[in-house]
């Protein structure tokens, strides 16, 4: 974890990935990757698969909505109504590469 100031912390994290079979991806990854991130974080920390996130009573402690849905109203602070949406708190940078598929 690096601190730049005392609000505001990040952390840099490389992932190497082995395909087991072909995988076809679109020429930008970052979309499939997120998907795929999101899809299996969800799928291993959720206590309630089945509910939507929004309903969902662990959703103001759950990490899955912080990161993938994150709401208003989680923040102690108020915000503009022009916002209808809170950007997330992660970036992800494919390959740079145009290869298509990876196996």
């Amino acid at each position: 974890m690096i601190k730049i100031n005392p609000h505001f912390n990040f952390a840099l994290y490389n992932f190497e990935l082995i395909a087991l079979e072909k995988i076809p991806l679109p020429s930008y990854k970052g979309s499939t990757f997120r998907g795929a991130f999101g899809y299996v974080l969800r799928k291993v920390i959720c206590l309630a698969p089945s509910k939507d996130c929004s309903t969902c009573l662990l959703s103001l402690s759950c990490i899955y909505p912080y990161i993938f849905e994150p709401t208003f109203s989680s923040l102690k602070t108020k915000v503009p109504k022009r916002f209808k949406d809170l950007p997330r708190p992660f970036i992800l940078r494919p390959p740079k590469t145009s290869k298509r598929y990876f196996c």
